[in-house]
């Protein structure tokens, strides 16, 4: 499955997933749901999976201001 079959799975725009991959929480967080349910995987293993990318983004971040 592609990224772009999850997100449609999930009832999401590709840009919308995209985001939330490189760290971006949404402001709701059981739009997570939907994409948890599309890769077949719990709520909380998504919002671990979401956070883990943050700290990811976050500290690549950093990285390239230092």
């Amino acid at each position: 499955m592609t990224v772009a079959d999850a997100a449609r799975l999930a009832g999401m725009k590709f840009s919308e997933w995209a985001a939330i991959e490189d760290g971006c929480m949404p402001a709701d967080p059981d739009r997570l749901r939907p994409m948890a349910a599309s890769l077949e995987m719990s709520w909380s293993s998504m919002a671990a999976r979401v956070v883990f990318c943050r700290c990811l983004a976050e500290a690549a971040e950093e990285r390239s201001e230092a």
